[in-house]
């Protein structure tokens, strides 16, 4: 088991990010992030056309939904603190 500078094991950081081919490091908090802002843009979209076209409305309920759940996610992400190691 070998360590790197900062004292965390190489096991361990290996699970905190994601290697892709193109040899770029993505970390599970950008991944994270990239996810949260892909839900919220897909709320809107579905929102808009939801109250534009007629006889959709379900769509603008559905994209309500999506968007309470993305930003309570995003609350809980942040009330936890940045103390949580991902």
């Amino acid at each position: 088991m070998s360590s790197t500078r900062d004292g965390t094991n190489r096991e361990e950081e290996g699970s905190r990010h994601q290697s892709h081919k193109s040899g770029m490091v993505v970390s599970r908090k950008a991944v994270m992030m990239a996810l949260l802002l892909f839900l919220i843009l897909v709320a809107v979209v579905l929102g808009i056309v939801g109250a534009v076209i007629e006889g959709l409305l379900y769509l603008l309920v559905i994209g309500v939904v999506v968007f309470v759940c993305a930003l309570a996610y995003t609350a809980l992400r942040f009330r936890r603190g940045g103390s949580r190691h991902d």
